[in-house]
């Protein structure tokens, strides 16, 4: 019998095998019904929708700065599973995501996606997921200011700010400020620990240091300024 592992982190479900992508997985995640710092839920993806690529990003990234993490897709917002079409499920090829992705987020983020299926009330759906791992060398970044069209408006909205650190608080991602700094600077600490045991290649030990002080550091200070 495969060995499934018992997870103790209250924000996944209970016995997820953590990146693992499986319709076992898949099931546990769909049927968690609970957003959280680790786990968010989405009814759609459109590889050509400016407004969802951005709102996107601020999640992935979030969830990459906090500890990693999942976006389930094909779930509506009462957390019921509805599925996703076939071109959807081609929008979610990881060669696809991680082009998009690498545009609005900086470093780019090696994004794993897989769609299987989901057996609900009968009829089999088939359900999306992007996995989202912890940041590698230093926190994630909007790497410039990004708008779209709102057509209902006829103006461009501003929804990406350049320079913006985004983190999970409980169900939402949002820019860092001076309550959740602190968390994510620890994180950082625990990826100079590994640099100290020689984890970390020379490198990326030189990544480390010259982009976190001149970016990193630079944004925490500006927003503990705002405050």
């Amino acid at each position: 019998m495969e060995n499934r592992f018992e997870n103790i982190d209250i924000d996944l479900p209970k016995e997820i095998q953590i990146g693992i992508l499986d319709d076992a997985n898949l099931a546990l995640l769909v049927n968690f019904k609970r957003e959280t710092n680790r786990v968010d839920y989405k009814e759609t993806f459109y590889k050509n929708d400016k407004k969802l690529q951005q709102d996107f990003s601020k999640d992935i990234s979030a969830l990459a700065n906090i500890g990693g993490g999942y976006l389930v897709i094909g779930v509506d917002n009462k957390k019921l599973p509805v599925g996703i079409s076939p071109e959807i499920e081609k929008d979610l090829d990881p060669t696809i995501i991680s082009k998009i992705f690498s545009k609005y987020i900086s470093p780019t983020i090696n994004l794993h996606t897989y769609v299987g299926n989901f057996l609900y009330k009968k009829k089999k759906l088939r359900i999306g997921i992007i996995y989202v791992p912890e940041f590698e060398k230093r926190p994630h970044i909007i790497k410039e200011t990004f708008t779209y069209y709102d057509q209902q408006k006829n103006v461009d909205v501003t929804n990406l700010y350049k320079g913006t650190i985004y983190v999970r608080k409980h169900t939402s991602s949002q820019p860092l400020d001076s309550d959740s700094w602190e968390e994510l600077l620890e994180r950082f600490y625990l990826k100079l620990t590994k640099i100290r045991r020689g984890e970390i290649s020379r490198e990326e030990r030189e990544d480390v240091f010259n982009l976190e002080r001149n970016v990193f550091f630079n944004k925490i200070y500006s927003e503990l300024g705002k405050k």
